[in-house]
């Protein structure tokens, strides 16, 4: 966290806080991964130094019907840090990990079980696969909240633990991603609720 405080201040990039935490979590520790996440979030929201100023690229067309023909132009911007700050929400989606909010809400959904909840669990599952999340990524998301939750029990932690590997051994073999996480869901929920 120190160093890449450091490369933060040194190259001038501001972000708000959090940020440094979510890029290690979801870079598992690779300092070199994190850095290049950092760097692409900056990027992506404007952020980068040059002479005291944030530096963004803006795409200008060409008055032609092609898209093919864009023209890069740098316009040096003042610095504003409410626009130009690298948010978590922009590690989440550099990344492309399941953001923990939307985990959080899938998570309630299941909580209240599949019996009457069907649609509630179809419709939270066809949000999550149309924003295009991977299966694998929401799998892993689930894991890591259902499996470190105080609030489920062993035996049950046992059991979703088996159901997670199926899950897992599903989805390496090829099925369709939205049915499995569909199925899982359901799965999940009888048991949560069980």
């Amino acid at each position: 966290m120190g160093r890449i405080s450091e490369i933060l201040t040194t190259e001038n990039v501001a972000v708000e806080e959090g940020v440094i935490e979510r890029a290690l979590k979801v870079s598992d520790g690779d300092l070199r991964r994190a850095i290049n996440l950092l760097q692409s979030a900056a990027r992506l929201v404007g952020a980068t130094a040059s002479n005291g100023h944030i530096s963004k690229k803006v795409r200008t067309t060409i008055p032609d019907d092609s898209d093919d023909d864009m023209d890069d132009a740098d316009k040096p911007l003042p610095m504003v840090e409410d626009a130009n700050c690298i948010k978590v929400s922009d590690i989440d989606e550099i990344s492309g990990t399941f953001p923990p909010e939307m985990a959080e809400q899938l998570f309630g959904v299941l909580q209240k079980g599949n019996t009457r909840n069907y649609d509630s669990i179809a419709g939270q599952i066809a949000d999550i696969t149309a924003a295009g999340y991977s299966a694998n990524e929401v799998l892993l998301s689930l894991f890591n909240r259902i499996v470190f939750d105080d609030l489920v029990d062993s035996k049950k932690k046992y059991k979703l633990t088996q159901m997670f590997s199926e899950m897992d051994r599903r989805l390496v073999d090829g099925v369709d991603e939205q049915l499995c996480l569909l199925d899982m869901s359901c799965q999940l929920a009888g048991c949560l609720a069980g």
